[in-house]
């Protein structure tokens, strides 16, 4: 087993607190949403649109905000602290994409998983050390990557 370099280790909790920001944004843009489209209804007097978006939108801003206080705190999530300390429990490291941004999905043997959002450019070269350092976890590179550069 190899030590994660320092950089990484940065990374990984930059990535997390990164995660974290993002719900936070998320939740706070569908709420603002949901409340405008709830108004609107209301002041045009469609009062079904209002209840259907406070309904779906309300639902979809607790939703984020569950997500974002997840993502609160680095230090109380078990998965973040297998990562870092005992690498054996990891049992599978995924790279999985949006349109908009890639993620690097950990689960570990007991069935937790965390993603964190990692940019493009740094994504393989914290995955491989990931793998580098649990030789026991299964590495599935991204849906486009040849198989050619799938060794570790």
């Amino acid at each position: 087993m190899t030590a994660l370099p320092d950089d990484v280790r940065a990374q990984l909790r930059l990535a997390y607190a990164r995660t974290g920001a993002f719900f936070r944004t998320g939740a706070w843009l569908i709420a603002g949403l949901g409340a405008l489209c709830t108004v609107g209804g209301s002041v045009r007097g469609l009062w079904w649109l209002s209840v259907i978006s406070l309904v779906f939108f309300g639902g979809l801003a607790v939703l984020g905000s569950r997500l974002a206080r997840r993502y609160a705190a680095p230090e109380s999530s078990p998965v973040l602290h297998a990562v870092l300390e005992q690498p054996e429990r990891v049992a599978r490291i995924r790279v999985a994409s949006t349109s908009a941004s890639s993620y690097l999905q950990i689960r570990l043997v007991d069935g937790q998983h965390l993603a964190l959002r990692i940019p493009d450019e740094e994504i393989d070269r914290v995955r491989f050390a990931l793998g580098d350092r649990s030789p026991a976890a299964e590495l599935i590179p991204p849906p486009d990557v040849p198989a050619a550069r799938q060794v570790r």
